[in-house]
């Protein structure tokens, strides 16, 4: 049965995380629930950092940052960032596409959120080989991301110095990408 209130799972974590055999997978379903309470708990506990890195359910090496953009919870991205998480350089793929395909920028304040990781040290391109920020919001809209949203996304991270020649990681250029969508009048 899942209990309701913040403080009566602290207890219960603090009862049994000795014998989770990993409890940084705890902290990721934390993430996923947006239970930022219970994260800071773990983080206050010792049991997980703001900073290291570990392999993932998924096999996939991860920070929680990456998870929580991943996951679409804002305010987790903004509470691991106001204590020193890095959001850029550990993983090798972009953190501004993971939030963007996670759906972490959404709504009327997507580009402050966005420009928030910016600050942090979120990148407006991509390593070669990955996925670049360009070439998610597109694939966003493709997947049915709402269009003027993310062309505000768009604006952004060209006013920002993202190369419009990016491409994916199959290697397709975002503005290709962004004519076969447009052609199909998603964007």
């Amino acid at each position: 049965r899942e209990a309701k209130d913040p403080k009566g799972l602290e207890k219960v974590l603090d009862a049994l995380i000795d014998r989770e055999p990993n409890p940084k997978h705890v902290a990721v379903e934390v993430i996923k629930r947006g239970a930022w309470e219970l994260l800071d708990h773990l983080i206050t506990k010792k049991v997980v950092d703001v900073h290291e890195t570990f392999v993932n359910s998924e096999g996939q090496e991860t920070t929680l940052a990456r998870e929580a953009l991943g996951a679409g919870k804002y305010d987790i991205v903004k509470y691991l960032i106001e204590n020193g998480a890095a959001v850029e350089g550990v993983v090798n793929e972009s953190a501004l596409s993971t939030g963007i395909l996670g759906g972490c920028f959404q709504g009327r304040r997507a580009v402050l959120h966005m420009g928030r990781d910016i600050k942090a040290g979120a990148s407006v391109n991509a390593p070669m080989g990955t996925l670049s920020p360009l070439a998610a919001a597109v694939r966003a809209v493709h997947e049915g991301a709402n269009p003027k949203a993310i062309k505000g996304i768009i604006d952004s991270l060209v006013q920002q110095g993202a190369n419009i020649g990016s491409r994916d990681e199959k290697g397709n250029p975002a503005l290709h990408l962004a004519l076969v969508n447009a052609s199909s009048r998603k964007i």
